[in-house]
């Protein structure tokens, strides 16, 4: 077969600021059928190179500038998470794009980096409430419980991992020790209270 085919189908997710309303937008390492039926309704490429994707998919407003692709310098990129920060229903549709109808799926697998314990939101004013807003656009487990039903419906596994432990309240850039052995605790006990759901997947 060809490289693409002998080679995983992936993509990075950006948001794309410099339209009006924001999009999400691909770097893909596949091309899309050439078929009016199978192009995805997501814009994107397929030739930028990986470290530039990289680059884009992780420039988290506040920690990285916005990144601006050589081959198309009017559009600005920032973290996908701001549209997409759990991409699995995007890939979904990508894998129907690229595959068919006809094919069918075994599973969908889906990850997340842990989370926080939820507990009240007790502060007030302005900034409370754009924290909201902002933990609300970027909330990864509204998508999971869309798909759980979603995938139910169609008769596909859904494995949806993410371990939820305080030692995750933490910010973006956290480094101290503490946190990373807390990190490592955290994904330890949840491997061990889900295991038999893990080897499901395996």
């Amino acid at each position: 077969g060809t490289r693409e085919e002998n080679i995983p189908h992936m993509f990075f997710a950006t948001t794309l600021i410099s339209a009006n309303p924001p999009e999400a937008f691909l770097f893909r390492n596949y091309n899309l059928p050439d078929l009016p039926e199978r192009q995805s309704r997501y814009p994107g490429t397929c030739i930028a190179e990986y470290h530039k994707a990289v680059r884009a998919t992780t420039a988290a407003p506040g920690y990285f500038d916005e990144f601006v692709w050589e081959y198309d310098k009017e559009s600005r990129h920032v973290d996908g998470a701001l549209l997409m920060n759990n991409p699995s229903a995007l890939a979904f549709h990508e894998a129907l794009c690229i595959y068919g109808k006809d094919v069918p799926i075994s599973c969908v697998l889906n990850l997340g980096t842990g989370r926080d314990v939820p507990k009240p939101n007790t502060s007030t004013g302005i900034a409370s409430i754009l924290g909201t807003l902002v933990r609300s656009a970027t909330s990864s487990e509204k998508i999971s419980n869309i798909l759980d039903d979603t995938l139910s419906y169609a008769g596909i596994p859904h494995f949806r991992f993410n371990p939820e432990d305080k030692a995750f309240d933490c910010g973006l850039m956290e480094l101290r020790e503490e946190y990373l052995n807390g990190f490592n605790r955290a994904v330890d006990e949840y491997i061990e209270k889900n295991y038999d759901e893990l080897c499901m997947v395996g």
